[in-house]
């Protein structure tokens, strides 16, 4: 299962923890993720699963001068 970062848009009780409009984001599992934006109480701030786009580049650091 992979992880998340959520901003809350409402306030909602998460997992024993009261989560408030505007609070801090944090950490959740995916799946809670998208349930709590289906119903429009927070927004994914940050999925941490890469994409195809950043998976396949390489990145090529440039010789120091």
């Amino acid at each position: 299962m992979t992880d998340v970062t959520i901003k809350p848009l409402r306030t909602y009780e998460d997992r024993g923890e009261i989560r408030k409009r505007g609070g801090e984001a944090y950490t959740a599992p995916s799946s809670l993720a998208k349930e709590l934006e289906a119903r429009g109480l927070c927004e994914i701030v940050e999925d941490s699963e890469p994409t195809e786009e950043k998976a396949g580049k390489k990145t090529t650091a440039k010789p120091k001068e």
